[in-house]
């Protein structure tokens, strides 16, 4: 159910990013051994009404690429290996490391953070 939602906001920007013309990983590129994963990817998401029927197995790699990164900083900071994120100081690594996940995940498309991005924080109400 999580990795539902999670493709439902990312899929959308990948495949807008695709049709804009990004940089991709060319699917003659990719590594072989991932070539069938990929392929019954793309399969089960042309079940998903209005997926193109030609997305590149390029595509789907680098958003393998990007989940890979940030559910790496999400463990992370859920097990505690960022150390004390509540702490003095912790709010500021934290955010620093988002940015960091943020200009990866641009430049595996072949793209930069523009100067008026902005990282926002919601209010975490504590009980």
């Amino acid at each position: 159910m999580t990795l539902d939602r999670v493709g439902a906001v990312f899929t959308p920007i990948a495949l807008a990013w695709w049709q804009a013309g990004c940089r991709l990983i060319p699917d003659d590129a990719l590594p072989p051994a991932l070539v069938p994963h990929l392929r019954a990817a793309r399969d089960a998401m042309l079940a998903i009404p209005g997926f193109p029927q030609d997305v590149p197995l390029g595509l789907l790699h680098m958003m393998n690429l990007c989940s890979a990164r940030l559910w790496g900083l999400l463990t992370l900071t859920v097990y505690g290996h960022l150390g004390d994120v509540d702490g003095p100081g912790g709010v500021a690594h934290v955010d620093g490391l988002v940015r960091d996940l943020v200009v990866d995940l641009l430049a595996v498309f072949g793209r930069e953070v523009s100067d008026d991005v902005v990282l926002v924080r919601s209010a975490v109400r504590r009980s």
